[in-house]
């Protein structure tokens, strides 16, 4: 895994550290038998002190695929900004699929497309396969809720069910900690049944449990001197029926927001609105996007939005049929 302290030698030292390979020694004289050594593939790169190429990579990769099939998994690949850290990743890749090296490297991060990925080298498109992750159904997000439910031998109603996949609204992140909290509600007053009301209580903890980081975010998005419809935007925001890519555009939020405030908005009124929640000013919390000539939004840190909605739902303000 990644941090913005990371290099391309240190990820690969980490990577490689994790995967052992085998070297046998020749046998001295007649009745002695080879022996065979294990070692971390990390040693492949040297010292610490050592410089660390796309061929050395290559080389040790190669050296490991020779005995067992590999794959590499570089998971926030992302948070390495600097083009310098990235181009030596491109570098790689193009050695080993040039050697055809039985290694296969899967880079994971948050990006439209292995173009916005991995900018550096266009040749190296041709040994990619992009697979672009979507975010979860309410089934799929059912199926995490209940397997942890099975494994600690309790049950869930069908419209707590249903509740508890409307609020985290594709992400598995919050499906698994909102049924966690519900399974301790029902077990504090002794039943092995999941209702309704443990998932509003859950609500409710899951708020008080947010990251420091979503509820600061929250905080200065929509903080004013004077009242404002800041927090009512960024709730519509949350609540609008998102693209596959996650984001909207500026009509979509004026259904919800009327309904929030009571009144009918056009669009116009709160357009300066969603720019501000897009500037430094207040976040930013959203994200612009160019898409096809017309400007659309989504939500710089996807956890942000399902932490909106369940404001909004413990203050009252929408209901679970709301929840796109």
């Amino acid at each position: 895994t990644c941090d913005a302290s990371d290099d391309f030698p240190s990820v690969w030292r980490k990577a490689l550290s994790e995967i052992e390979f085998r070297t046998k020694r020749p046998a001295v004289g007649f009745a002695e038998q080879a022996r065979e050594t294990t070692h971390r593939a990390s040693k492949g790169l040297g010292d610490e002190d050592d410089d660390v190429t796309p061929d050395r990579v290559r080389a040790v990769l190669e050296r490991v695929g020779q005995q067992r099939e590999v794959a590499v998994f570089i998971d926030e690949f992302d948070r390495l900004r600097d083009p310098e850290r990235r181009i030596l990743f491109a570098d790689t890749i193009k050695a080993l699929s040039d050697r055809l090296v039985k290694a296969t490297i899967i880079l994971i991060g948050v990006a439209d497309s292995v173009g916005e990925l991995i900018r550096e080298h266009r040749s190296i498109e041709r040994a990619l396969v992009q697979i672009h992750m979507p975010r979860m159904s309410r089934e799929e997000l059912a199926d995490i809720v209940r397997r942890g439910l099975d494994a600690a031998r309790m049950t869930i109603r069908s419209d707590a069910e249903r509740r508890i996949t409307a609020v985290p609204q594709g992400l598995p992140h919050y499906a698994q900690l909102l049924g966690q909290l519900a399974a301790q509600s029902a077990l504090a007053e002794r039943r092995s049944e999941v209702r309704v009301r443990d998932v509003d209580a859950a609500v409710d903890r899951a708020i008080d449990r947010a990251q420091q980081s979503l509820v600061e975010s929250y905080r200065s998005a929509t903080a004013s001197a004077r009242e404002s419809i800041y927090p009512q935007v960024l709730l519509a925001s949350a609540l609008v029926p998102a693209d596959e890519f996650g984001t909207f555009a500026a009509a979509d939020v004026r259904e919800p927001l009327s309904r929030i405030v009571g009144r009918p908005f056009k669009t116009a009124a709160f357009a300066r609105h969603l720019d501000r929640l897009s500037g430094d000013q207040r976040g930013p919390v959203l994200q612009k996007v160019a898409a096809g000539g017309e400007v659309r939004y989504r939500f710089e840190n996807p956890l942000l939005q399902p932490y909106v909605a369940m404001k909004g739902l413990a203050e009252g303000v929408v209901r679970v049929r709301d929840l796109s």
